[in-house]
């Protein structure tokens, strides 16, 4: 096993499919193994929107978090516990980032983070209730789509045709903005973490428009938002789950009595061709509410040709695979990893390739990785 971060590194946890794949769970564990060996990030960054929400479970604490990024928090906490005084990351909100105020300061209440710690880039998009008033009309385009609609497209929209809000100009997050060249740090020795939202699958140029999100899903984006150069790109950890889900579609009563959820209006979007969307009863699972929006996921097979395209895109070193408690049998579990394999394989990246297996949300429920052979 190696350490997933390096001095002078940026490395990545992202999705490859359509988001919930289980990002926070992964984060939190990579926190505590980089705890539990001394070698923990000295910047955490991310430039995620409302629209995302990371769970995890550490030393039996559920945390749901969306703007501070799960790996900081959790290394907050567990020098908290340890009652040491050992240090806590930075946080920076990047310049991609999309920021709902008051989320933003209901979380700051509810984990006690530093406020020293945080900082966020001047030029971070703001949600106005101006904005999530747009998208909850019924006629909206993010209504179409079944989008979260929380007024994180409309925000980042307005922010391109350069009429938005940003974070230097409001006047609670103004305290927090502070510009920082992660290039310099890096080359100073710094080691970064990138938490980036949502999933490979959902990117703006995906086969899915218009039913992706506002940005590309990749390390591509992630290394502009956060303003640095690929010369210090070190790892990145896919997250996978065993069945992938979208958010649901958006249903209204159909006015008659009879069946609330009747009308249609709004639809989330397609799969990969073969890829079979199945129900919760099939999979003998309690149905999955999405963290955001509180609709029932919907959730699909496994899908070869998606992983395989976010491995071709990401190019990871680090796969954890999430929701395993959901496969059955031994088998099912053989054949699925034989699955992920054969598609980085078709990449050219297994050699070296590490895994880690989630059972479950907690860090407890993790099987550290090991080296494919």
């Amino acid at each position: 096993m190696t350490s997933f971060f390096a001095k002078g590194k940026i490395s990545f946890v992202l999705g490859g499919q359509f988001g919930s794949e289980g990002k926070g769970a992964a984060c939190a564990w990579l926190a505590a193994e980089a705890y539990r060996t001394g070698l923990t990030p000295d910047i955490v960054t991310t430039n995620a929107g409302v629209q995302s929400g990371h769970t995890s479970v550490h030393n039996g604490r559920k945390r749901v978090l969306f703007h501070l990024p799960t790996a900081a928090v959790v290394l907050n906490d567990i020098a908290a516990h340890q009652g040491v005084l050992a240090p806590t990351p930075i946080v920076y909100l990047n310049a991609g980032s999309i920021i709902d105020p008051s989320v933003l300061r209901q979380e700051l209440d509810d984990t006690g983070f530093p406020l020293r710690r945080l900082f966020v880039h001047p030029n971070a998009a703001v949600i106005t209730d101006e904005c999530k008033d747009a998208e909850m009309r019924m006629d909206s385009a993010q209504t179409k789509i079944a989008s979260t609609r929380k007024g994180v497209g409309e925000a980042l929209s307005r922010k391109v045709l350069r009429s938005g809000l940003i974070a230097r100009d409001h006047a609670w997050l103004r305290q927090f903005v502070r510009r920082i060249d992660l290039n310099d740090r890096l080359a100073k020795g710094a080691a970064v973490l990138a938490e980036v939202p949502q999933g490979f699958s959902l990117s703006l140029n995906s086969p899915f428009y218009p039913h992706t999100t506002s940005r590309d899903c990749t390390v591509g984006q992630a290394l502009s938002d956060a303003g640095v150069h690929p010369h210090f790109y070190g790892n990145t950890m896919l997250v996978l789950r065993t069945y992938p889900i979208r958010v649901g579609n958006i249903k209204i009563d159909n006015g008659t009595g009879l069946d609330p959820d009747e009308k249609e209006i709004g639809y989330s979007g397609g799969a990969y061709p073969g890829q079979r969307e199945l129900t919760w009863e099939e999979l003998g699972q309690t149905p999955e509410i999405t963290t955001v929006t509180k609709r029932v996921r919907r959730v699909f097979e496994f899908s070869k040709q998606q992983v395989r395209e976010a491995m071709a895109a990401t190019r990871p070193t680090h796969v954890f695979l999430a929701f395993c408690d959901y496969l059955k049998t031994e088998d099912q579990q053989q054949l699925l990893f034989k699955t992920i394999y054969q598609a980085a394989q078709a990449v050219g990246i297994d050699e070296g390739l590490q895994w880690a297996f989630g059972y479950g949300p907690s860090t407890d429920d993790v099987k550290p990785w090991w080296v494919t052979p």
